[in-house]
């Protein structure tokens, strides 16, 4: 993080503001000894976790032996970051708006054509969902989808450390 600090400072803009904990990551999940500890590795919110979790809090994950490694990853979001965050957001943010929603992509049929659905048609070239893609760019104009992530994130630091400090203090002592 000091080395992006100093080459923002020297006028490089494209520096990721979080590039330290973007190279940890990359870091744990090549010095991971098997595929299931990189996965966890990428998807953990601290670098040591062993007093924070006990082993029923960890996911409960199998490896699949003669899976890709990328496959199992696809497999292991979905069965804990795509229902224990991504639709939870979803759902509240839903609720919280008095809106119905509906996640198209994940009618059961879909999900299935997915699952059987050849690696070589989900990344080419470096670029993951290709399939979809590629299908979009029939119909639609490029720009609308061939674009960077945007993730919806909640500020828990900001409010940890603002309003809600008060309260978090007093549940953790």
């Amino acid at each position: 993080d000091a080395l992006a600090d100093f080459a923002r400072r020297r006028g490089l803009t494209r520096v990721p503001p979080v590039l330290g904990e973007k190279v940890s990551r990359v870091a744990r999940f090549l010095a991971a000894p098997n595929g299931m500890q990189a996965y966890l590795g990428t998807v953990s919110q601290w670098l040591a976790t062993a007093p924070l979790c006990t082993p029923a809090m960890t996911p409960d994950l199998v490896e699949l032996p003669g899976v890709a490694l990328a496959q199992q990853m696809m497999w292991w979001d979905m069965q804990t970051y795509l229902t224990d965050d991504i639709l939870v957001k979803v759902d509240r943010a839903a609720m919280a708006s008095s809106l119905e929603t509906r996640v198209p992509l994940l009618d059961h049929r879909i999900v299935e054509f997915a699952l059987r659905t050849p690696m070589r048609r989900k990344i080419r070239g470096g670029r993951t969902k290709w399939m979809l893609r590629e299908l979009l760019a029939r119909r639609l104009p490029i720009e609308w989808f061939d674009r960077p992530k945007q993730g919806f994130s909640i500020p828990l630091d900001n409010w940890l450390r603002g309003p809600l400090r008060d309260w978090a203090e007093s549940l953790l002592t």
